[in-house]
């Protein structure tokens, strides 16, 4: 292990002069065994396979440590060794939040078999710690898959960004028998997080709801007390978002030929994402529409694109404002629409993608070509 420390009143960047940074050590660890980067595998299968068990590595790290990671990026998710000593080694693991070999074999005795690594926890907070919330409010992450109100450092606005018309997905049909796989114990979270009201003919006043508002002026109060950006656990489900994304929007379909002319809006969101710097205060130009999401995609990865819009469409809401709602309900939205599309090619045919091999399109009208310091493929 290499250790420096980095002394104070370092600049790190241009975009804060006189930034003063406190005392802090950076650590480097040299491992014996280490996964393979998401640009090594071809198969869109185990591509989502992987980010399934992403959130639920998340998942289990929140619940068993009481760890959030803070900086999901695309280099900190990597593929698993294929190695007995690495599957030997997760049989010791009792998840509560099911891996996906275990989901998809419907059987609780299957010992798990991760198919990701989630790595360099640099970031992470140990809430176990005491920290003090001004701690939890630094701006950490990966400028391309920072959570949006942790780019700006506040909440998104109440009006804007409301959850009232955003449903938890649903297991329906034939995925409606692996929901009682996915954990050790029954997920207890609303169906429908948005606000319902039950009609007329199904109404009685009953003592438990009396019960239900003394919750509700608690969960009302607590609400109204958030007074600033806090990083919570559902901040990394958004940054877990950003990497399907991007990762999927720079993937094509082995030996199929790229765009002559690539849509405006993939241009757009390519060009958006590449150049995003968290600035505090500041505007936060990833906002995309339902139905951009087709536009974003190669042809040769359509399938997916109504995985991506209804992801975003849970993803984009200010959850803080819903302190009543279970902590992991975002990642267990990813992983319910994860799990169609992974159900979907088991019972189908999977696609051999080349992971970062669709050609970055030309800027947008109005903007420069990206420099070569951004480091696109």
């Amino acid at each position: 292990m290499l250790v420096r420390r980095l002394e104070p009143r370092k600049i790190s960047t241009r975009f804060n002069p006189g930034f003063e940074t406190e005392r802090r050590f950076k650590m480097r660890m040299v491992t014996s065994e280490i996964g393979q980067p998401l640009e090594g595998v071809h198969s869109l299968y185990k591509f989502l396979c992987a980010m399934y068990d992403t959130c639920a590595v998340q998942r289990n790290l929140y619940r068993k440590c009481n760890i959030m990671h803070r900086d999901i990026n695309d280099k900190n998710i990597m593929f698993a060794p294929d190695t007995d000593a690495y599957r030997e080694h997760n049989w010791e693991d009792c998840a509560q939040v099911k891996f996906v070999n275990q989901v998809l074999a419907k059987d609780k005795s299957v010992n798990p078999a991760p198919q990701c690594l989630v790595i360099d926890l640099g970031n992470g907070a140990d809430l176990e710690v005491e920290r003090g919330l001004d701690a939890l409010t630094e701006m950490t992450g990966t400028p391309k898959f920072i959570a949006r109100s942790v780019s700006s450092g506040k909440l998104l606005g109440k009006k804007g960004f409301s959850s009232r018309e955003v449903d938890m997905p649903l297991m329906e049909g034939v995925l409606a028998e692996y929901l009682q796989f996915m954990h050790a114990t029954e997920y207890q979270v609303l169906d429908n997080p948005g606000s319902t009201i039950p009609s007329a003919a199904e109404f009685a006043h009953r003592v438990f709801h009396d019960a239900e508002s003394t919750f509700w002026v608690i969960a009302w109060t607590l609400a109204r007390s958030i007074k600033k950006f806090a990083h919570r656990l559902f901040h990394d489900a958004e940054s877990t978002f950003w990497v399907i994304a991007w990762t999927l929007a720079r993937s094509i379909k082995v030996g199929s030929e790229q765009e002559e002319i690539p849509h405006i809006k993939f241009r757009q969101f390519f060009h958006i994402m590449s150049t995003h710097y968290p600035i505090p205060e500041g505007f936060d130009s990833r906002q995309f529409y339902y139905e951009d999401w087709k536009f974003n995609l190669h042809p040769d990865l359509a399938a997916l694109v109504p995985m991506l819009a209804n992801m975003f469409e849970y993803v984009r809401p200010e959850w803080a404002y819903r302190p009543d709602l279970d902590a992991e309900h975002v990642h267990e939205a990813l992983m319910r629409l994860l799990l169609i599309e992974i159900v979907n090619i088991k019972n189908g045919t999977d696609i051999d993608i080349h992971i970062g091999g669709r050609d970055s399109p030309p800027p947008p009208p109005g903007q420069g070509r990206l420099p070569e310091c951004y480091g696109l493929p």
